[in-house]
């Protein structure tokens, strides 16, 4: 069985050059306490046999504070655990209690190991291969995944460019995970609709 995952639009500005978001049909569809159907979502969330994931469309910690009402109505209505996907780094750590693990799309080169470590053991990091990544970076987010004692994935590119040979060299690192690219999911849209694809 597929897992669960809410796709959020409350903007972003990390200004990635592989995100997908930028083209896609939904991506004018802004997520509000007002534009989402609770009922909807509900009956999508009951219908997981785990746990859940929140993703984006835009960062779902994109200006989170402004968005403070809409989380407060998913924590009243989610009794399952919740992974969060973004790539923002946060210090609100009360509010990070709230989800079960925290996915962090790390850049390779801009963290904060003393900053990541505050996580706990809530933390997953997850890199995407890019025709700038090389293998030294790899072997750096690696060890920096052995210090914060977390797991660490790395990720195709979605349009399945990502260098072969990086694609390889991960693959073959004992302590880390390939990610090719799949809909591994079904979504709830930021305009309600449940959808097998992402784009």
């Amino acid at each position: 069985m597929k897992g669960l995952s809410i796709i959020t639009n409350f903007g972003c500005d990390n200004a990635c050059e592989y995100c997908i978001w930028k083209q896609h049909e939904l991506r004018d569809h802004y997520t509000s306490l007002h534009s989402t159907n609770w009922e909807k979502l509900y009956e999508f969330v009951v219908s997981s046999e785990d746990k859940i994931s929140l993703s984006g469309g835009g960062d779902p910690f994109y200006k989170f504070e402004n968005n403070m009402d809409w989380y407060k109505k998913l924590f009243q209505l989610c009794y399952k655990k919740i992974d969060v996907h973004t790539s923002k780094i946060i210090t609100d750590f009360d509010f990070l209690t709230a989800f079960n693990r925290i996915v962090l799309h790390i850049n390779p080169w801009f963290y904060n190991l003393d900053v990541l470590k505050q996580y706990k053991n809530k933390l997953r990091l997850v890199c995407v291969i890019t025709e700038e990544l090389t293998k030294e970076k790899i072997d750096e987010i690696i060890e920096a995944s052995d210090e914060l004692n977390c797991q660490v994935s790395f990720r195709e590119l979605y349009d399945k460019t990502s260098p072969k040979e990086l694609m390889e060299y991960v693959n073959q690192q004992p302590k880390a995970k390939l990610i090719k690219q799949n809909d591994y999911n079904l979504y709830f849209m930021p305009d309600n609709s449940i959808r097998e694809k992402f784009i």
